[in-house]
């Protein structure tokens, strides 16, 4: 099933939903044309569903809630460098 054809099933903009199963599901899709495996397909039907039984008014709500809760992703950070004293030179005997 494409991520267009998930979205309209679920009264979603395919481009949220893509942007949802990239960040939430993991997903690596390259756009709203590509294909979704059957098992990628049943783990956003069961969330959903799940997310109904527990009190969301419809999918399109469940994936805006989801996606405005998120945390934004940390940067990596390098080390600053800290300066080694140099040791002292030993002295000669």
């Amino acid at each position: 099933m494409r991520v267009k054809d998930l979205a309209t099933e679920h009264k979603v903009g395919p481009d949220v939903l893509l942007q949802f199963l990239r960040q939430e599901e993991r997903m690596l899709l390259p756009g709203t044309d590509a294909q979704v495996d059957d098992d990628g397909v049943a783990k956003f039907r069961s969330r959903v569903e799940r997310a109904l039984r527990d009190g969301a008014t419809d999918a399109a709500s469940y994936i805006q809630g989801a996606l405005s809760d998120r945390k934004p992703t940390s940067r990596r950070r390098r080390r600053v460098a800290v300066a080694r004293p140099e040791p002292e030179p030993a002295p000669e005997v």
